[in-house]
């Protein structure tokens, strides 16, 4: 009988706690499928969103692990009208069946306010995906990182990497335009969220097809944050600061200024409580890829970076202008500062026994490292005619890479002396690098036909000096 009483407590727990799905299909008026429509699933007390999709190629749609209660459905479609109705899941509904739901093309143009109200929180477009940044709630003072990791489809790695339908995002733009030459980082890490309104995501074809119209197989998969309205015209931004004990301290201030014409944004971080403002891989695009990084003297240069061992300061600076001087004429630019300084000073012991004697080495570890890397990038793009287009790029980058390393490792075998040995490196490395590129694109009046020239200049001088000095000494054999 106890048995028996478990195994009901046990069953009719797994039916309290079992959740529901709900399911169903979405067809226009003439009874086609629509694919890739909106499915949205709210609280009928607070219109709170519980759970989304968008409809496969049959256009049907499955919302899974739901509680039971009462809901709002929302089904939307670009140029139809939305759909909304009130469902309700029982305790035992299991797996519910809606009745087909039919979308009627709309005559009247939704504007950004009543999609806002909807919670829409995505909607496909052609190839593009689009999410509404209100529909997902971040915390105070979020950034755009913070944002991304709320969407479905995207992914934001440890390392702030990011990922869109399996993906790695190559750009980031900002209404449109490049922000910071592109950096997705400098984007996401420094952007506020609430500044954003929708998150739009695509795969950007050349600079070549877009003017030429001939797909030529090169595409990234690009990310466009379209700010609200009252962020594009006038200045907003952030400033905080930290101040512990020993002199750490840690401070980020953040300033955008938009209008229709003009971004311009500075950004600003410095800490010395091992926090990194830069990842590894941005210092190789500092020094102009990993080419560069191994003529240079190989990964050790690259100890002026992030330590995991010592004590780290950093400092980030970035500018990026971005002006239309007219229809015709545009211009982009970006400074970027990366500095990162790393001293370490380590003392180790070790205490070996056996049956005849105590062996005891010591090390110690002393050294510094530092990378100051700069860079600018600027382009400048003419719209003669709409057969005709020049742009001209110019970037300049140049960086300090100084790694001083001092180690020394001692022995006694019964507290007397028996070898040492002592290892004293340097490195001072300085490198500056121009690049230069111009490009005459031309399209003729038959389709298809088209001239793009190109004019690149690449200049590069590096000094480095090297200095390792080794000792190794035995005082007595001690085997």
């Amino acid at each position: 009988m106890k048995y028996v009483l478990i195994l009901c407590c046990l069953f009719f727990g797994i039916q309290a706690s079992a959740q529901s799905s709900l399911r169903g299909k979405v067809l226009n008026e003439d009874g086609e499928a629509m694919v890739s429509a909106t499915v949205v699933l709210m609280e009928d007390q607070d219109s709170t969103m519980v759970a989304f999709c968008l409809t496969n190629d049959k256009g049907e749609y499955v919302l899974n692990d739901l509680d039971a209660g009462g809901y709002i459905l929302q089904v939307s479609f670009i140029s139809f009208r939305n759909h909304v109705e009130d469902v309700k899941l029982l305790d035992d509904s299991g797996r519910m069946t809606l009745d087909d739901v039919i979308l009627f093309e709309s005559t009247e143009i939704l504007n950004e306010i009543t999609i806002s109200a909807d919670h829409i929180p995505m909607g496909v477009r052609g190839d593009t995906i689009s999410y509404n940044a209100n529909a997902f709630k971040t915390r105070p003072n979020a950034t755009v990182e913070d944002l991304l990791k709320k969407l479905p489809g995207i992914e934001v790695e440890r390392n702030g990497n990011i990922k869109a339908q399996g993906e790695d995002v190559e750009n980031v733009l900002v209404d449109g335009k490049e922000f910071f030459g592109g950096d997705p980082k400098m984007a996401t890490k420094n952007l506020a969220a609430e500044a954003v309104d929708k998150v739009e995501v695509y795969d950007k074809q050349s600079e070549i097809a877009e003017f030429t119209g001939v797909d030529d197989g090169e595409e990234e998969k690009t990310i466009n944050l379209q700010l609200k309205e009252d962020h594009k015209n006038g200045g907003f931004g952030t400033v905080g600061g930290e101040l512990g004990n020993e002199d750490n301290y840690e401070t980020k201030i953040n300033y955008y200024r938009f209008n229709p014409k003009m971004q311009a944004s500075v950004v600003f971080s410095a800490n010395n409580v091992n926090k990194e403002t830069f990842s590894f891989n941005d210092r190789i695009e500092f020094m102009g890829g990993i080419a560069n990084v191994m003529q240079a003297g190989g990964l050790n240069m690259m100890q002026g970076g992030m330590n995991s061992r010592g004590l780290n300061e950093s400092l980030a600076t970035g500018l990026n202008f971005n002006y239309d001087l007219s229809s015709k004429l545009e211009w982009r630019s970006h400074y970027l500062r990366n500095r990162n300084e790393n001293d370490l000073d380590q003392q180790s012991f070790s205490n070996s026994f056996t049956d005849n004697f105590d062996y005891i080495s010591r090390d110690s570890l002393n050294s510094n490292s530092l990378f100051d890397g700069h860079r600018i990038n600027t382009r400048l793009n003419y719209k003669m005619n709409p057969f005709t287009e020049i742009t001209f790029r110019n970037n300049v980058s140049w960086d300090d890479n100084d790694l001083y390393r001092n180690n020394t490792v001692s022995y006694t075998r019964d507290s007397v002396d028996e070898g040492f040995s002592f290892s004293d490196f340097s490195s001072v490395s300085d490198r500056l690098e121009y690049e230069s590129r111009t490009m005459w694109k031309q399209k003729f009046s038959k389709k298809g036909r088209n001239l793009i020239s190109s004019l690149y200049l690449k200049k590069a001088e590096e000094e480095s000096v090297d200095s390792v000095l080794i000792d190794n000494r035995v005082v007595n054999n001690i085997f």
